[in-house]
């Protein structure tokens, strides 16, 4: 998973240039946090953005770098948020079991 996750929905990444459900769930998550991670931490060469402006540019970039239903769930689990909220999850499968 780790060398697919700089892989790109639009199937502009690396290594191997897959596009969409050719990159495994899982990298696609990964993608994600990591760039989070990467925007919101601080460098040598620069202070790390706050988190609503990493979550500003993730959501900009939602069907470009970043899988549509990863993004509209990243940071979205409040307290009191009903598990059909993220009904766009059904479609994965999940130790071998359709999620429900």
């Amino acid at each position: 998973m780790i060398l697919y996750h700089h892989e790109r929905i639009d199937g502009k990444g690396y290594p191997k240039g897959l596009k969409g459900d050719d990159i495994h769930l899982v990298a696609r998550i990964m993608a994600v946090a990591d760039s989070f991670d990467a925007m919101t931490s601080n460098r040598i060469y620069r202070e790390g953005q706050s988190k609503e402006n990493a979550i500003s540019e993730i959501r900009k970039n939602k069907g470009i770098r970043y899988d549509n239903d990863v993004v509209n769930v990243t940071g979205d689990h409040r307290p009191g948020t009903s598990d059909s909220d993220y009904s766009c999850w059904s479609k994965y499968e999940f130790n071998g079991r359709r999620s429900t």
